[in-house]
């Protein structure tokens, strides 16, 4: 399974060839965090334009389903956050529970933001944004 990060929406819905490209060939494999719905919305309310984006907000989601929270998705955001804080390093919890569900689906993250998201162990990530291939996907 393959989640996408708030950025490679964002990029689909401006239209980065590239980014665009990777999501046609893996339509059926991928799916959004519930906080990366929200973040798009927050976007799309706070943009010059919010009924318009609001649109292609839902348009681009009726093709992908969204993995709401549920318990084994908690857990796993209580222990990152636990596992970040013991190293005294502090990452919005937005973050982490986009991470958390990732990693409670064994799932790969694809996102542009490879640096910020590899502080958390064992979660597999991939960047549809740069010409290198970090997990296989």
């Amino acid at each position: 399974m393959i989640l996408l990060d708030t950025n490679v929406l964002v990029g689909i819905l401006r239209g980065n060839a590239k980014v665009s490209k990777r999501f046609s060939r893996h339509l059926g494999e991928m799916a959004v965090p519930a906080m990366v719905l929200g973040e798009l919305i927050f976007g799309a309310e706070k943009s010059k334009n919010p009924e318009k984006n609001r649109k292609l907000v839902s348009t681009l989601m009726g093709a992908l389903p969204v993995m709401h929270t549920n318990d084994a998705i908690m857990e796993k955001f209580g222990e990152q956050k636990a596992l970040l804080s013991r190293r005294g390093e502090t990452v919005e919890d937005a973050d982490v529970l986009i991470a958390a569900t990732a990693l409670a689906y064994d799932a790969t993250l694809v996102t542009g933001n490879i640096r910020h998201f590899s502080r958390f162990a064992e979660l597999k990530l991939d960047d549809w944004t740069s010409s290198e291939r970090l997990e296989a996907t």
